[in-house]
C-alpha cells in the first residue's frame, strides 16, 4: 500500500526524462530490422551459406522483435505513468490547498488534523463556520482516498508492466511481420488502466471531486471525448470541464429523441382505426413530450453555442437532464470556476427550459455585469463574478392536472431541494479556494432553495429569497447561512408571495420572518447621478434594460440589492415605502 508520504515524493520527472531516449533506441531498432530484411535474402546467393546466413538474420530479427516490443512496452508504461502522477500529484496539491484554506492539516498517514475554528471568525458566524467545516473534513478524507487509491492503481500497473518487460514475457507478437507490428503488440502491454468512476448515481460531491482530481490532464480529456454522459452532471466536476462534456452531449441527446418520436410514430400506426383511440392519445401525449425535449435542447443549443456549433465565450452548460417529464439544464455567464463571486439563481412555477432559459441567462448576466459594475464602483477591479440560471429540477406549471396539486403538496421542490444543494456543494468542491456564493430563488424556486438551505450544510455564504410562497421555515435562523445574511423581497401586486392558505402551508410568510432582512422593492437613489426603478408584480424582480440612446442599464431596486449582496456589501440604507 502506497501511503500519503509516499506520495508527496512521488516526481514523474525521471520517467518523462526517458522517454526520448527510449524513443531514439525504438527507432533505432525499427531502422536495424529494415536493414537485416534487405540483406536476408540477397538476389542471386544461394546455396548453404546462404541458407545460414537467412537463418541468422530471421533469428536477429525475431530478438530484435522481442526487444523492440518491451522498449515499446516501456516506452508507453513511462509516458502513461509520468502522466498518471501528474494526476495523482495534482490531487494532493488540491487536498492540501483545501486542507489549509480551511485550518486542517493532512498527516503523513493521510489522517485529517483538525486545527479549529479559524480564531478571526466572527463570534456570530462561528456556529454555521463548525458546521461547513465537518464537512470540508468529509471532503478532504474522500480526497484523501481516492488520491490512494489511484496511487495504488498506478503503482500496481506499473509494476505489472516491469514485471512483463524484466521477465522476458512481452508479447511481440507471433504473428507480426514486422518489428513495427512487434511494437504496437507491446504498446498494448504497456498502457496503464484510468481510475474508475464512482457510480454515477449514488455517488457524493467528494468522491466525485476527489475522483477528478486524481485524473491527469489528458485522462480528463480523455474521459470528456470518450464518456462524456460520465462527465457532464457531476456535482463536483469543474464547470469548463462539465461544460466541454454536457456540449458534446447535445447531438447524441438530439438523435436519441428523434429516434424515439420515430418509433413511436410507428407505434401509433399499428395501434390506428377502431379500438385504438385511447392508446393513440397516450403515444400522442409521449409524442409531444418528446418533442418538447427536442426544442428544449436546440433552446439549450443556442444559449451556449454559436451558429457554427462552437461553445459560446462565457458560457459554461453545467447541466444537462433530459430524463423525467422536462429537461433540465444548468447555464453559467461568466467562469465559476475562477470567479470570486458565484451566484446561482433558481426560477419558480411555469419555467421551463424550452421556453424560459435564454430569457433567465439573459436576466442573470444582466444581474452579473451589475455586480461588476459596483466592485468598479468600490474600486474591487480585480475580482470577479459568475452567475448560473439553474433549471435543474420540474418546477409545476400551470396545467387543470398538475399545479393545484404541486402547489399542495410541494413535492417538486422537495424532490429539487437534494439536487439544488448538491448543485451548491459541487461548486465549492470542485475548486480549491472557497468562492463567495450567494443563492437566489424565486417564487417556486425559493421554495426549492429554502428547503437545500434548511435541511443540507451547502456553503452558500447569501441567501435571497423573492416573490415568495414560503421556504419551509418560520424563522430565518433555520437555514444553514451565517446569521444576518438572508435577504428577502415582496413587491407590491406580487399576489403569489401571498396566496391564501399556500404561505402558511410553506411556513411563516418571508418578509416577516426574525433573521431575514426584509428588503425595499421601490425606487431608489443609491448614489448621486444613480437611479433605480420600482418592482410591481411578480416577475420584475430581476428585470433590467438599456433606455433607448443610453449606454448604461437602469436597474430594478431589488436587482440593485442582489447585486450588492453578490459582492458582500448589502446596501441597507432604507428606502421610503409608497
Amino acid at each position: 500500500m502506497v501511503s500519503w508520504s509516499d506520495v508527496k515524493q512521488w516526481n514523474g520527472s525521471a520517467l518523462a526524462e526517458a522517454i526520448g531516449p527510449l524513443n531514439r533506441e525504438y527507432n533505432e531498432l525499427i531502422n536495424a530490422g529494415e536493414d537485416l530484411g534487405k540483406i536476408q535474402s540477397p538476389d542471386g546467393w544461394s546455396g548453404q551459406a546462404a541458407q545460414a546466413a537467412g537463418s541468422r538474420c530471421g533469428e536477429l530479427v525475431e530478438a530484435l522483435g522481442e526487444w523492440t516490443g518491451e522498449i515499446a512496452a516501456a516506452r508507453t508504461a513511462f509516458t502513461a505513468t509520468s502522466d498518471a502522477i501528474g494526476g495523482v500529484k495534482n490531487g494532493v496539491t488540491e487536498a492540501e490547498e483545501v486542507a489549509k484554506a480551511n485550518n486542517f492539516s493532512i498527516a503523513d498517514d493521510g489522517s485529517i488534523a483538525d486545527h479549529g475554528v479559524p480564531a478571526d471568525t466572527p463570534q456570530d458566524q462561528r456556529e454555521a463556520v463548525a458546521e461547513e467545516r465537518a464537512r470540508v473534513k468529509t471532503e478532504l478524507e474522500e480526497r484523501v482516498k481516492n488520491v490512494l487509491r489511484s496511487a495504488d492503481d498506478v503503482d500496481n500497473d506499473f509494476c505489472k508492466v516491469l514485471d512483463k518487460i524484466l521477465g522476458d514475457t512481452v508479447d511481440a507478437d507471433s504473428d507480426a511481420t514486422s518489428l513495427a507490428a512487434a511494437g504496437k503488440a507491446g504498446t498494448k502491454v504497456g498502457s496503464l488502466t484510468i481510475p474508475t468512476p464512482p457510480p454515477l448515481s449514488d455517488a457524493t460531491v467528494a468522491q466525485n471531486a476527489a475522483w477528478w482530481a486524481t485524473l491527469s490532464e489528458a485522462q480528463r480529456k480523455r474521459f470528456i471525448q470518450d464518456f462524456p454522459g460520465q462527465v457532464g452532471n457531476r456535482d463536483g466536476i469543474p464547470a469548463s470541464d462539465r461544460s466541454a462534456a454536457n456540449v458534446l452531449r447535445i447531438d447524441d441527446e438530439r438523435t436519441r429523441l428523434q429516434n424515439r418520436i420515430k418509433q413511436l410514430q410507428a407505434e401509433r400506426r399499428e395501434h390506428g382505426g377502431p379500438g385504438g383511440v385511447g392508446e393513440e392519445m397516450t403515444i400522442n401525449r409521449k409524442i409531444a413530450r418528446a418533442e418538447e425535449k427536442l426544442d428544449s435542447l436546440a433552446a439549450v443549443e443556442r444559449t451556449v453555442t454559436d451558429r457554427h456549433g462552437e461553445p459560446k465565450a462565457g458560457k459554461q452548460l453545467m447541466l444537462l437532464d433530459t430524463s423525467g417529464e422536462r429537461v433540465k439544464a444548468a447555464v453559467a455567464n461568466g467562469d465559476v470556476d475562477k470567479a470570486d463571486h458565484v451566484a446561482v439563481f433558481t426560477p419558480g412555477m411555469n419555467s421551463r427550459v424550452d421556453t424560459n432559459l435564454d430569457d433567465y441567462v439573459q436576466d442573470t448576466d444582466a444581474l452579473k455585469r451589475h455586480a461588476e459594475d459596483e466592485l468598479t464602483r468600490e474600486n474591487r477591479r480585480g475580482e470577479s463574478v459568475a452567475t448560473v440560471t439553474w433549471l435543474g429540477y420540474e418546477p409545476p406549471q400551470t396545467n387543470p392536472d398538475g399545479i393545484f396539486e404541486a402547489v399542495v403538496t410541494g413535492d417538486s421542490a422537495e424532490e429539487g431541494a437534494p439536487k439544488l444543494a448538491e448543485f451548491y456543494n459541487g461548486i465549492d468542491a470542485s475548486r480549491a479556494d472557497n468562492p463567495h456564493m450567494t443563492a437566489l430563488g424565486h417564487s417556486w424556486g425559493s421554495l426549492t432553495q429554502g428547503y437545500a438551505l434548511r435541511d443540507h450544510e451547502t456553503g452558500v455564504d447569501e441567501a435571497g429569497f423573492f416573490g415568495s410562497p414560503g421556504i419551509g421555515t418560520d424563522s430565518g435562523k433555520e437555514l444553514n447561512v451565517p446569521e444576518n445574511h438572508v435577504y428577502a423581497w415582496e413587491a407590491r401586486e406580487d399576489a403569489v408571495a401571498n396566496i391564501p392558505g399556500v404561505v402558511e402551508r410553506y411556513g411563516k410568510d418571508v418578509v416577516e420572518q426574525d433573521g431575514i432582512h426584509h428588503m425595499s422593492t421601490e425606487e431608489y437613489e443609491p448614489a448621486p447621478g444613480q437611479r433605480t426603478e420600482a418592482s410591481t408584480g411578480h416577475s420584475e424582480y430581476m428585470k433590467s434594460e438599456r433606455s433607448q440612446g443610453q449606454s448604461s442599464e437602469v436597474y430594478q431596486t431589488s436587482e440593485y440589492a442582489m447585486a450588492r449582496i453578490m459582492i458582500g456589501s448589502p446596501d441597507f440604507t432604507p428606502v421610503p415605502e409608497p
